[in-house]
């Protein structure tokens, strides 16, 4: 009758031993760090000013989404919220000629459930606004 106990009582404390020395054997460790250099200063991404990107005018764009469920379980693939933003961002700024990007692009996220016994259906869309800019000097770069 001991035996089991004191099995049970070793395998304990060998559990939180491990547990207590993962950190030094490096057992506890997450991730890694890497570091990436770019030997080409010129690559990074800077902010154009006022005068370098041209304002075409209003435009907005937008993504939707549906699921079924049967019970409990999903039918179809449902895109994630940033799958959809940027599904609606790109056609936004697909909509104006000659656009680049957007400036101060905001969203709606408008969700419908319609909770049945059996099936049940779910439906998200998003809706994004903002105003179409054009870079000045794009034309000067491809030549």
């Amino acid at each position: 009758m001991k035996q089991p106990i004191l099995k049970a009582l070793a395998f304990a404390i060998f559990l939180t031993s491990l547990n207590s020395c993962g950190i030094g054997f490096g057992l506890g460790r997450k991730s890694q760090n890497t570091q990436i250099s770019i030997s080409n200063p010129t690559a990074e991404i800077e902010p154009l000013k006022r005068d370098e990107y041209e304002v075409l005018g209003s435009t907005s764009g937008t993504a939707s989404s549906s699921q079924f469920y049967l019970l409990f379980i999903p039918i179809g693939k449902h895109k994630t919220a940033e799958e959809l933003y940027d599904n609606a961002y790109y056609e936004a700024v697909e909509k104006l000629p000659n656009s680049d990007g957007l400036l101060l692009p905001r969203q709606k996220v408008k969700k419908l459930v319609i909770p049945l016994l059996i099936v049940n259906y779910y439906r998200r869309a998003v809706e994004v606004t903002g105003l179409g800019i054009s870079v000045k000097g794009k034309q000067q770069q491809k030549k």
